[in-house]
């Protein structure tokens, strides 16, 4: 989630404000997608279709065939999984 001062920023000067932002460098990116690829089938579908493909979490609970309680509770624990392990990286 992002602080209230950085929304602020992103609302009133979405451009300037990416300039700004340092991109992930290619080794990090690459560590994040084998933590995902890593995660279970059913946590790792819900994290593409969330994050990469944009589905809001109904969408992506129907595409998956689940509830959206269940779906809202797989993406925590796919989180979770990857907080941990990217630690791990990050020192």
């Amino acid at each position: 989630m992002r602080s209230s001062a950085a929304s602020d920023v992103y609302k009133r000067q979405p451009l300037e404000a990416a300039e700004r932002v340092a991109a992930p460098a290619p080794r990090e990116l690459h560590e994040v997608w084998q933590a995902v690829e890593r995660l279970p089938d059913r946590e790792r579908i819900l994290v593409y279709l969330f994050y990469c493909e944009g589905y809001g979490l109904e969408e992506a609970a129907g595409i998956c065939g689940c509830s959206y309680a269940a779906a809202r509770q797989r993406l925590s624990r796919a989180r979770k999984r990857l907080r941990s392990e990217l630690e791990v990286y990050d020192g």
